[in-house]
């Protein structure tokens, strides 16, 4: 697999890793915190690490 995938992370207000991986599975876990739980304040950012070797 010859993907140039990079890594997202999801973050909250005090650092605490909430989510790793591919934009997609990412998303999945922000998007209910942010619409649902009303929590603005995680940070969501892409790594320079690829995702697959």
């Amino acid at each position: 697999m010859n993907k140039n995938w990079r890594v997202w992370v999801l973050r909250d207000k005090d650092g605490k890793e909430l989510a790793r991986g591919r934009k997609k599975d990412v998303i999945s876990v922000w998007y209910p915190r942010y619409v649902y739980d009303h929590i603005f304040t995680d940070k969501l950012y892409q790594t320079s690490e690829k995702l697959f070797d």
